[in-house]
């Protein structure tokens, strides 16, 4: 199961509440005890009741989870994208979002309408996150946020911001109990508190969630009436452009200058498709570049080391929706395996012949076995 949503929302985070987090974490580490007393007053602040308070976090104890905290496959550099993939986008994975896209077509089909993101990118992203429902966590949500709080380890400002990211969290999961939902304390999460067939964090409930079905309720945890359009709608506020397609597989010329590569989000070199044709880009198989000088596009290596230069297997020039679906999940494996996942969804399955051959071809693109 994929953790996600480390992502996002740190606009939500109070600036005192963060300031004061992130200085804490610059000192010692807080003990778990004075985790728990901040997050309380932060909630109370928030307007969060005693009554609640008090349900939540009496005689709450931190748990032992953090081995995977740095430990994600998504963000190892020994992991190939292919090992990645395969392990991931298995033939039974595809013909599960087949046979969910088919029992859900009619609403799949209403989503896609309101919000422009395609069904099979839906089905992917709940392949990956929880494999449909399957595997949504073994965590007591709020003890897992705390505790995150206390064990992230590093003084540097990505862990400080971690930790705050965290606490914040762990606030919302309070806001919601207040608000009615009772699941956050009696229902399982994965190990950072993400709940659900889409794993979405507290925060992204409060801020992205969908009552799909008018019952009064966002139902993250088990109503796909809510689920299915709250994915779209997160796709929806983060950017995702209806119609265009996310990206191409491209063969970098002789003596290309790696350091144009985009390693991380926060570091992108982006020029328009013409603009990387001149510096001699083409796209495999041939064909013209796009013309639209609209376009953002940057150039990912998914296999490249940029610490040691190793550098194997595809490139891919990608656009705006390959960013969309990062924020679902900040890893080039996890975005290029959704949506390339999400492409063979889509496609009729291949006939089988009568009778079936011994041992009928896994239908994927070419990079796979690279």
């Amino acid at each position: 199961m994929t953790t996600t949503r480390m992502r996002m929302l740190m606009t939500l985070v109070s600036v005192p509440f963060l300031l004061a987090a992130q200085t804490a974490g610059a000192q010692a580490a807080d003990s778990f005890e004075d985790i728990v007393r901040g997050v309380r007053d932060e909630a109370i602040r928030r307007g969060v009741s005693s009554q609640t308070l008090n349900r939540a976090l009496t005689g709450v104890q931190p748990l032992t989870i953090q081995t995977f905290e740095n430990n994600q496959p998504e963000r190892s550099r020994q992991i190939t994208f292919a090992q990645y993939y395969n392990q991931r986008a298995t033939p039974a994975a595809i013909e599960k979002g087949r046979e969910f896209m088919r029992n859900h077509a009619r609403q799949l089909a209403q989503i896609e309408a309101d919000t422009g993101v395609p069904a099979a990118i839906i089905m992917a992203i709940l392949s990956m996150e929880s494999n449909y429902g399957a595997n949504t966590g073994d965590k007591k949500v709020i003890p897992a946020l705390l505790t995150l709080v206390r064990d992230v380890q590093g003084q540097d400002q990505r862990a400080r911001d971690r930790r705050a990211m965290f606490r914040e969290e762990a606030v919302q999961a309070l806001m919601l109990v207040d608000e009615g939902y009772d699941e956050i304390l009696t229902r399982n999460g994965s190990w950072a508190g993400a709940v659900g067939p889409a794993q979405f964090m507290p925060s992204s409930i409060r801020r992205y969630a969908v009552d799909g079905d008018r019952d009064g309720r966002k139902n993250l945890w088990n109503d796909y009436d809510d689920v299915l359009p709250s994915v779209a709608h997160f796709l929806k506020e983060k950017g995702w452009k209806a119609g265009q397609r996310w990206g191409r597989k491209v063969i970098l010329p002789q003596g290309f200058d790696r350091t144009l590569l985009t390693d991380t989000l926060r570091e992108q070199h982006n020029k328009t498709p013409q603009e990387w044709a001149a510096l001699g880009l083409r796209l495999e198989g041939g064909g013209a570049m796009p013309a639209d000088n609209t376009m953002r596009a940057m150039i990912i290596a998914p296999n490249y080391n940029k610490q040691t230069g190793d550098f194997s297997g595809p490139v891919y020039m990608v656009y705006d929706n390959f960013r969309t679906v990062m924020q679902y999940n900040k890893s080039y494996k996890y975005a290029l395996t959704v949506l390339q996942m999400a492409d063979i969804i889509a496609k009729p399955a291949r006939p089988v012949a009568t009778p079936a051959p011994a041992a009928m071809p896994v239908q994927r693109p070419d990079p796979f076995n690279q």
